[in-house]
C-alpha cells in the first residue's frame, strides 16, 4: 500500500452517504492505484447524449459513478474483458 490510507478508518461509521462512498473510493484509488482526476470522469454532456439513446435517465448513483470514473481505463480489466459497454455506444432503442 501507497500513502497513509486506513481502510477500517475510512470505513469507521459505515458509509452512509453516496458522497461519503465516493470519498472512500478516491481515498482508495490514490492508495492503491492512481489517483483519480477530473479527465477520468464521462463528461455530463457524453452521459446525456446516453440517457438519450436508451431512452431514460440514469439513476443517480450510476451517474454520479460515471462522472468520477466511467472514462477511466484500467489496464488489468480491458474493456473487451470486462463485459462492461459503454453507454455512448450503447445500441438505440427501436
Amino acid at each position: 500500500m501507497t500513502g497513509a490510507f486506513d481502510v477500517a478508518e475510512a470505513l469507521d461509521g459505515g458509509i452512509s452517504d453516496r458522497e461519503r462512498a465516493w470519498t472512500f473510493i478516491r481515498g482508495f484509488a490514490a492508495a492503491w492505484g492512481e489517483r483519480l482526476t477530473e479527465g477520468d470522469g464521462t463528461p455530463a454532456a457524453e452521459l446525456a447524449r446516453a440517457e438519450a439513446t436508451l431512452g431514460c435517465s440514469l439513476p443517480a448513483a450510476l451517474r454520479e459513478v460515471y462522472m468520477l470514473l466511467g472514462a477511466r481505463r484500467c489496464p488489468r480489466f480491458p474493456q473487451r474483458e470486462s463485459g462492461l459497454r459503454l453507454l455512448g455506444r450503447a445500441p438505440a432503442r427501436p
